[in-house]
């Protein structure tokens, strides 16, 4: 979206995002990487509890701020 000329306002809503993503690439996949492979609990298998899914979910605290910042 930052590379395109075609709409003007996606460009303005989308290159700081994309800048941030870009700067923060490292720490974002460090986060990532480090809860694979870990068994985690979720409060059940068929009706988990939604706030422990979203927490093992949404792992990469950094990632998270950005795309709050929407």
């Amino acid at each position: 979206m930052p590379a395109q000329n075609n709409d003007a306002e996606l460009k303005k809503i989308f290159t700081p995002i994309s800048g941030a993503l870009t700067a923060n690439e490292q720490a974002i996949v460090g986060e990532l990487a480090a809860v694979q492979g870990r068994s985690v609990e979720v409060g059940g298998y068929y009706m988990p509890d939604d706030e422990k899914a979203s927490a093992v979910m949404r792992p990469s605290g950094t990632f998270n701020e950005i795309l709050a910042s929407i």
